[in-house]
């Protein structure tokens, strides 16, 4: 489901590990200017092996804070636009 986003910003990059959140946030900090992710699905991401560190990092308040929330009409649907401190 979080792909969807490509669909309305094709720019937009996708991480499904902290591995890949931590190379996109260098590439992002290198460019300069502030950093957004949407995030999406926390409770399922944050059971899952594969994307727990990541999530985790991205609700951590002192790395990132939320800007935006659209909410949905199911609960699951809950997505936040947050900003990473300090860009």
């Amino acid at each position: 489901g979080g792909r969807v986003f490509q669909i309305y910003y094709p720019e937009g990059k996708f991480a499904d590990t902290v591995q890949e959140l931590d190379q996109e946030l260098a590439v992002a900090a290198q460019r300069g200017g502030p950093v957004f992710i949407m995030f999406g699905y926390p409770e399922l991401n944050l059971e899952a092996a594969g994307t727990a560190a990541g999530a985790a990092k991205v609700m951590d308040p002192e790395l990132f804070e939320e800007v935006k929330a659209y909410p949905g009409i199911d609960p699951m649907f809950y997505f936040r636009v947050m900003r990473a401190r300090g860009s």
